[in-house]
């Protein structure tokens, strides 16, 4: 399967994120067509019941009894109405077939059923907790919301989708799931509208570790830096359908509109997260956070970066003195910062973060992905590096190391065929030919 395709067929069953089931699910699809063969290839289906999740489209009101007939106490049915029909016949519908904690959701935009975000329309918060999360709420979006909202509940903008359970069942807690993204390493992420509240979902089997990883990681970081702001805190590890689950505090913000003040306000940031650590012997981390990269490189560009550049590579390198580690975040990008509305900047995900990192890679990292002019980089990087008393002249390996460990996350989205333009590869060859 092609990643294309790949993404596609996990988005379309993104919805497994909403009824309460902790493990995979023996799952009955009563649909038909590309849903039928989505449900198949994600989640499987069993013939013969009792079942966990049962899976219908407009359905009858035979098949909703067959569904009920065949789900255990307290297994869940998923329900699409892409015929227009109002929310409140939903509702009754379900519940005439003896289904209870009915919630009903308005999945949008409804591009073959790939919607970015699945809307429950029983939550009055609902609406702030998308546009808090997606820009500052003005007048008229809060009204074009309402609008959409009531359109939705009179069935005037289907598809509706709704979860039910069959009793015994405690309460449903809805979520406001947003599930765009580009390519199949992108989470599901549940919002609490009552509390703001974020649930992080894997998707494939591949990404629990690194959902595992992000807990594990801001647990830490809330042992070791409790008044560091900014960072979401931890609240629960633990499954929904057959995946990882990462319960986490918000962090509300705006995008970050980066300019040379804010550039400083994240190199303090990371000044910060850094701390006061004494340097340590080059010989207890070598292995790991530079040599190891430096292999994974030369296997995953091997076949367009020459012998010569790598021995430049691993020159350069050897440069490096004994360092303190650090907390390395490993993305700290435009697209993973917030201007935090407690004042400050907010730095989310924390999936690929290297709790025993090296310094400066975060701030290299971040400088390039802002397009900060040159006067600015250099500033901030004499910043850094005064904070934390690194000597300028590990600057310009450390440069080289970043885009070594960066290429490797580029590698996992490029084509063989794709590898002489990897953005990594052409800053590694710029620092290799600037290099004293």
């Amino acid at each position: 399967m092609t990643e294309a395709s790949l993404n596609r067929t996990l988005r379309r069953v993104d919805w497994r994120f909403l009824p309460h089931l902790e493990d995979e699910p023996r799952t009955a699809c009563f649909a038909e067509g590309r849903l039928q063969a989505d449900v198949q290839r994600v989640l499987g289906t069993a013939p013969e019941p009792p079942w966990d999740l049962a899976v219908v489209v407009d359905p009858s009101e035979r098949t909703l009894r067959e569904a009920h007939a065949g789900l255990r106490q307290g297994g869940a049915v998923y329900a699409e109405w892409r015929r227009p029909t109002p929310a409140a016949r939903v509702r009754a519908r379900l519940e005439a077939a003896d289904f209870i904690h009915v919630e009903i959701y308005w999945p949008w935009p409804w591009h073959r059923g790939l919607p970015r975000f699945w809307y429950p329309l029983g939550s009055a918060r609902a609406a702030g907790a998308i546009l808090r999360r997606r820009r500052p709420g003005t007048a008229r979006l809060d009204r074009l919301q309402r609008a959409a909202v009531a359109a939705a509940k009179l069935g005037v903008l289907p598809p509706l989708a709704a979860v039910a359970a069959k009793p015994p069942a405690t309460a449903l807690q809805p979520l406001v799931l947003l599930t765009g993204g580009s390519h199949s390493l992108n989470k599901a992420v549940g919002v609490d509208p009552n509390d703001g509240h974020v649930i992080k979902f894997a998707r494939t089997a591949e990404q629990d570790g690194a959902l595992v990883h992000e807990h594990t990681v801001l647990s830490l970081l809330e042992q070791e830096h409790p008044d560091l702001g900014g960072v979401p805190r931890p609240l629960a590890l633990g499954r929904r359908c057959g995946r990882v689950a990462v319960a986490e505090s918000p962090v509300f913000g705006r995008p970050l509109v980066v300019d040379a003040a804010t550039a400083e306000q994240v190199t303090d940031w990371l000044v910060a997260l850094a701390g006061h650590a004494p340097p340590r012997p080059r010989s207890t981390w070598w292995e790991r956070l530079v040599a190891e990269p430096l292999r994974a490189f030369e296997r995953d560009f091997g076949a367009v970066v020459d012998r010569t550049e790598l021995h430049r590579a691993q020159t350069l390198l050897e440069r490096v003195p004994d360092l303190p580690l650090v907390v390395e975040h490993r993305d700290v990008a435009p697209w993973n910062l917030v201007a935090a509305e407690a004042g400050g900047i907010g730095v989310l995900d924390w999936e690929s973060s290297e709790p025993e990192g090296l310094p400066l890679l975060d701030l290299v990292y971040f400088l390039e992905q802002a397009g900060v002019e040159l006067h600015v980089r250099e500033r901030c990087i004499e910043r850094y590096c005064a904070a934390l008393s690194l000597p300028l002249e590990t600057v310009t390996p450390l440069r080289a190391l970043c885009w070594i460990v960066h290429a490797r996350s580029e590698r996992r989205r490029l084509e063989v065929s794709q590898l002489a333009g990897s953005s990594f590869v052409r800053l590694l060859r710029a620092e290799l030919a600037q290099a004293p």
